[in-house]
């Protein structure tokens, strides 16, 4: 037994020394390198130099980047502790946050407080896409970071394998699936998340946000500019940078009463590091990449309500769908099988289940059933802000676009970009592209022979660039401060772009930090504005009393030329002539990662989402009937050790009456086209009594009996009430009503798939109806009933006929009573 446990203290020193030999930190790094900083979560080596006192973690990085002896810090409060490069354990302080220094030739290196976070004897499964020779770790950082100009897709995280020599990159991280990040007990390896990733969209995938109101990020790291919402907005789309790398944003915040901008290298938790605080003034808004066409053109796209859900109206539940963005594309652009008169109109989504809900309520419209999620689950709402109507410009601005001669935005592999085709002249495409809906187009490439248009989803605001193409032009649209469409044209046009192209003389005046609409509306308020310079890169518009044709290519800079004062002739040459060439990706390969066959899970095999069978929708109860009087009444069941449950006396039944206007003689439902209502009725409601009066029941007087027979759920309390015991979110299929009395009896059954898999003589075992439930599997099972006093733990352990899908695996089921 000792001789066992010093081989094991020896493999797991052996090991520990093997990756510090692996992680090499360096004070310095030659001109042809960038300094990158490793976040570590186990030991390091070093000592302490000196100790700096700075505001933030982003300054102590900065100054060892730039410090010749430093190798890495360790910050805490103000205080940063400046490391050398020595072989003794460095003890850090607690909760501190620990960074190396080492050497990587890349230009993508992002302008943050570290660029990536690693662990050790670490590994993420199932999302390997290419394995790269690597005789360092600094070549497996340098090939995460370049991966998209070197392979065509983002290395989100990488794992290292000093003793092979080889790095594999992956298309998620920890923080996207946190139940594929497990320990490795087979090889030496180094895991990082690449902390540079996340904060552009490729196409054709469009940028576009979700915010949080009266919420900050309880960070202290960042940029604080004193801005407009609009440029803070552009400024972190457009990741803003001051110095030699882009500023890697992946969200910002906006304080309302003090217009305070705030650009954010870091996410809230469940997909960043950060933690939500309540903050009544402010708004926090994260970056995402959609690929939905239907995604909505004005910011933000989706408004999230962290822990809340909306009871009772899942129209339809998707499983395995593996990110929250790709939950909210299935919003904005509903699969086949939801219908064609389906209309989303808010999402829910567990991250730890992987279940995307569709609503077709909100909590506007129902916000008695808008109530928190326990927190056993890891769960979000979201209601879509432009409910896939058309959007109008903000208030104050018109619809305008701007030209780009001889040029064209790619329309993807199939016409994958394209809308539709549409148009006679310029103006016609223009007015088409803006009122397009659910669709919404953002440009169009005209094709100047034909006379006709290809509305598009894409703009050319961040990666995908315009190409020359002669014959066509390509149209962007913005809303701008111009009251008056003054193009020569008439046709909306009021400035022409040309990309990567930069005026050359002095300027009539230079902002700073300002969006390019903000610079546009600047030039034409000017008494005479010929053009603009905009810098993409550090958001500075310099404005140009009159041009000339001196002009130069410049990287980040683009000239706007006003064509409400200077006429712009068509020559046939490209405005796009400057466009550095797009980076061509090496061809995707077969790599055979068969000696690490743990990283690839269920043998290779993906789960694709897909929608769960609902059970029949309940018809629309008919007014006056005992079923129309308890319809909408809710409440909620606590989830803690001592349960209370919520019992409500019967409301005073509200008189509907249907408007003119609707069909005939038809019923009227406050659920709309999704819920089965019409589409051209509305209610007017007239309350007639008080607000009904809560009754609690304690977690005594509930009592849960599982057996063969199913669940029971059982309430006894010490007076009568009235109300309704349902499911949670199952209210139409799953409930028993009380009329003035003390007890009430929920009987549930049991789930499709309970018990154990029937033998059939002759050896061929009976088919399934549905794979084994999770929560099923190590489940004891015996002929004794069980009585338990929370209601809510019996749920965790079942899943029944009347709450089968949409919940298979997960206690949403529990049980709520009014």
């Amino acid at each position: 037994m000792l001789r066992t446990t010093g081989l094991a203290c020896l493999l797991l020193l052996l090991t520990s020394s093997g990756i510090q030999a692996a992680i090499s930190s360096v004070p310095s790094c030659d001109a042809d390198s960038a300094p990158v900083f490793l976040l570590q979560h186990n030991d390091t080596t070093g000592s302490a130099l000196r100790t700096v006192h700075v505001p933030h973690l982003g300054e102590c990085s900065e100054h060892c980047s730039k410090a010749s002896d430093c190798s890495g810090i360790d910050f805490s409060g103000q205080e940063c502790r400046v490391l050398d490069a020595s072989d003794s354990t460095f003890a850090s302080v607690e909760e501190s946050m620990t960074l190396t220094k080492t050497c990587v030739k890349s230009e993508r290196v992002c302008s943050s407080a570290f660029h990536f976070d690693a662990y050790e004897q670490k590994i993420l499964v199932g999302f390997a896409r290419e394995v790269v020779p690597a005789e360092s770790i600094e070549i497996c950082l340098a090939a995460c970071l370049n991966s998209f100009d070197t392979y065509g897709f983002e290395c989100e995280s990488v794992m290292y394998y000093p003793a092979d020599q080889e790095c594999i990159l992956n298309t998620e991280d920890r923080l996207d699936r946190p139940d594929l990040f497990i320990d490795e007990h087979q090889d030496q390896v180094i895991y990082l998340d690449n902390n540079c990733a996340g904060s552009q969209c490729y196409a054709p995938y469009i940028t576009q946000y979700i915010a949080v109101e009266g919420k900050r990020l309880d960070t202290e790291m960042g940029i604080e500019l004193d801005v407009d919402i609009e440029s803070c907005e552009s400024m972190c789309t457009q990741r803003l940078s001051f110095g030699r790398n882009d500023f890697n944003c992946k969200a910002f915040m906006y304080d309302n009463s003090t217009s305070k901008c705030r650009l954010l290298d870091e996410r809230s938790k469940p997909l960043g590091r950060a933690d939500l605080a309540e903050e009544a003034t402010f708004t926090y808004y994260e970056k995402k990449c959609f690929a939905s066409p239907r995604t909505c053109r004005n910011v933000p796209s989706f408004t999230r309500v962290p822990q809340m859900i909306l009871v009772g109206f899942a129209a339809f539940v998707m499983e395995n769908v593996p990110s929250v963005t790709m939950c909210l594309d299935q919003c904005t652009n509903p699969p086949p099988e939801t219908g064609e008169n389906f209309q989303c109109k808010s999402v829910m989504y567990y991250y730890n289940e992987q279940e995307c809900i569709l609503n077709a309520e909100t909590r506007y419209s129902k916000p008695d059933l808008f109530i928190p999620e326990g927190n056993d689950f890891q769960v979000d709402y979201f209601d879509i802000t432009c409910h896939l109507d058309k959007e109008m410009c903000p208030r104050g601005t018109e619809l305008r676009s701007v030209r780009t001669l001889n040029a064209e935005l790619p329309e993807g592999e199939g016409n994958l970009h394209v809308i539709e085709g549409s148009g006679e002249n310029v103006g016609q495409c223009l007015a088409k592209c803006f009122v397009s809906a659910p669709e919404k187009c953002r440009s169009f490439n005209f094709d100047k022979k034909a006379g006709k248009c290809n509305l598009l989803y894409l703009d050319g605001k961040t990666t995908v660039r315009p190409q020359a193409k002669s014959g066509v032009d390509l149209y962007d649209l913005h809303c701008l401060s111009v009251p008056k469409d003054c193009s020569i044209n008439q046709d909306g046009a009021l400035y022409s772009r040309y990309l990567f192209t930069k005026q050359g003389g002095l300027p009539l005046e230079e902002l700073k930090l300002v969006s390019l609409n903000t610079c546009l509306d600047s030039c034409a308020t000017k008494e005479r504005c010929e053009g603009v310079n905009y810098n993409r890169r550090s958001g500075v518009c310099s404005l140009f009393q009159t041009i000339d044709e001196n002009s130069e290519p410049n990287e980040h800079v683009d000239f706007y030329k006003n064509l409400c004062i200077v006429k712009d002739v068509d020559t046939g040459a490209s405005s796009a002539a400057n466009v550095p060439a797009e980076p061509q990706g090496t061809k995707q390969k077969e790599h055979n990662i068969l000696t690490k066959e743990h990283l690839i899970p269920d043998g290779g095999k993906i789960n694709k989402p897909t929608i769960k069978e609902q059970p029949p929708r309940r018809h629309r109860p008919v007014p006056g009937s005992d079923e129309y009087k308890s319809e909408g009444e809710n409440a909620a069941v606590s989830s803690g050790g001592n349960a209370e449950v919520a019992v409500e006396a019967p409301a005073v039944p509200e008189q509907v009456q249907p408007q003119q206007g609707g069909a005939e003689g038809g019923e009227a439902a406050a659920g709309g086209e999704a819920a089965g209502g019409l589409t051209d009725a509305s209610l007017t409601v007239n309350n007639q009594g008080p607000q009904p009066m809560p009754v609690l029941v304690g977690a005594s007087a509930v009592q849960t009996i599982c057996n063969y027979e199913g669940i029971k759920v059982q309430v006894k309390n010490q007076e009568a009430f009235t109300g309704v015991m349902f499911v949670k979110n199952k209210y139409d299929t799953c409930r028993v009503e009380v009329s003035n009395s003390d007890s009430a009896t929920l009987v549930l059954g049991l789930p499709a798939n309970f018990g154990m898999k029937p033998i059939v003589l002759g050896g061929a075992p009976a088919a399934e109806s549905a794979a084994p439930n999770k929560s099923l599997k190590s489940q004891p099972r015996s002929s004794a009933a069980v009585v338990r006093p929370s209601v809510t733990a019996a749920f965790r352990t079942w899943t029944t006929e009347c709450t089968r899908p949409p919940w298979s695996s997960r206690p949403t089921t529990s049980a709520s009573l009014v």
